[in-house]
């Protein structure tokens, strides 16, 4: 089951990319590459989203700071989707 926009909240000016492949440059010269079911963009702030289903596999990529913020989970209801994605939009978004 891939992430549906309707559990992303709307933000105003927020860009929602659908199955994306995502590559994080942190500062340590490390690079990570992940495929993510949605990835959310606003001002200078990245949240990626990766709901595993059976067949893939997580990314273990970390946050990079509060700039880049991961998400990853499985087994989960929609309900508590939608909960978790807001919570951690609402609580970094900054």
């Amino acid at each position: 089951m891939a992430i549906p926009s309707r559990m992303i909240p709307s933000i105003t000016s927020m860009m929602l990319l659908n199955q994306q492949i995502y590559t994080i440059n942190a500062s340590t010269g490390t690079q990570s590459k992940g495929k993510f079911d949605k990835v959310a963009l606003w001002k200078n702030q990245t949240w990626a989203f990766n709901y595993v289903t059976t067949g893939e596999s997580f990314t273990n990529i970390g946050n990079l700071g509060r700039t880049v913020m991961i998400w990853e989970n499985s087994s989960l209801s929609s309900n508590q989707i939608t909960h978790q994605v807001e919570v951690l939009i609402n609580s970094t978004r900054g």
